[in-house]
């Protein structure tokens, strides 16, 4: 079973938007399924190869962080980063100033 569908279960919590959204077109479950089984991470995690910063709320429902963690890890770039934090839910909250320096070694090239 495929991480959306493990959540629309019932086991996870969903985006309510597609609660809405199945409950009033229920033939485009499987459809919809389908789709959004493309734009999961961790189908795309291998093809990230520039330097990435993640962060994780450990509280999370809408994005449980055992999927990003494993995300991360599929990721090949040879810089990456990521921050856990054990009492933020799904704004993960990244420190500003962590962002900041992050930014400014990775996009503008600054010695950290």
């Amino acid at each position: 079973m495929g991480e959306v569908q493990r959540r629309a279960s019932g086991r996870v919590r969903v985006q309510p938007v597609l609660i809405t959204y199945f409950q009033w077109r229920p033939q485009d479950i499987e459809p919809g399924f389908r789709t959004l089984s493309y734009v999961e991470l961790n189908n795309m995690s291998d093809w990230i190869e520039c330097p990435t910063l993640i962060s994780a709320g450990l509280q999370d429902e809408l994005c449980p962080p055992s999927t990003i963690f494993t995300v991360y890890n599929r990721i090949p770039a040879k810089t990456k980063q990521i921050d856990a934090f054990v009492f933020n839910g799904h704004e993960g909250n990244l420190h500003t100033e962590t962002q900041i320096v992050w930014a400014r070694k990775h996009l503008m090239g600054a010695k950290a």
